[in-house]
């Protein structure tokens, strides 16, 4: 959730969340024990999560290859999501009118109900962007978007719209490069 969530509002989940397990009373050592075991529960359900991504298959509602790509790249709930937004744009999105000015793609891209989109495409980088601008704060991609990729025959999501967060291996990759190290200067005792 961190991407979907403001800084205050993540102040206030994890205060709630580390709130559960310790209270103004507690000793420095309480509370360190406490604060463990706060710790031991997230990195169990972090666990539990990537042992469901791991083992589980997807079931896909279209034959679009993009939407299969989104099934092995992304975790369970995000997939859900994203598979909403492949329903959305094979069932309820339509292209009315497109354009071509020099290397860039312009859709008008309409929605049940008569709403009306503009998607810029770039082939040559795969750059895709759409109006409702969904992706920049959700980090999936919109259904207007989805339609004209399906339209245009894509057949994986671009790799500059996957968010790593989002991927099943997010948590697989160790840090080696701790960026707060290499600024923190400690003085060599003489």
């Amino acid at each position: 959730m961190g991407g979907l969530l403001g800084t205050t509002s993540r102040s206030e989940s994890e205060n709630n969340y580390f709130g559960k397990f310790t209270n103004h009373h507690c000793s420095l050592v309480e509370f360190v024990a406490q604060y463990n075991s706060a710790i031991g529960e997230q990195r169990h359900r972090q666990s539990k999560l990537n042992a469901e991504n791991g083992g589980s298959c997807r079931e896909t509602k279209t034959p679009l290859s993009i939407e299969k790509h989104g099934a092995r790249v992304y975790t369970v709930n995000i997939f859900y999501e994203f598979q909403q937004e492949v329903w959305d744009a094979s069932f309820n999105c339509h292209i009315t009118d497109k354009n071509n000015v020099g290397d860039t793609w312009t859709y008008q891209v309409e929605e049940t109900g008569g709403r009306m989109f503009e998607v810029t495409e770039i082939p040559s980088t795969k750059q895709v962007e759409c109006a409702c601008k969904k992706f920049n704060p959700v980090g999936i991609l919109c259904k207007h978007v989805l339609q004209v990729m399906k339209t245009k025959g894509y057949e994986k999501i671009p790799q500059q719209y996957i968010v790593p967060r989002w991927t099943r291996d997010a948590c697989a990759q160790p840090i080696y490069d701790v960026p707060w190290a290499k600024r923190t200067k400690i003085p060599k005792a003489k």
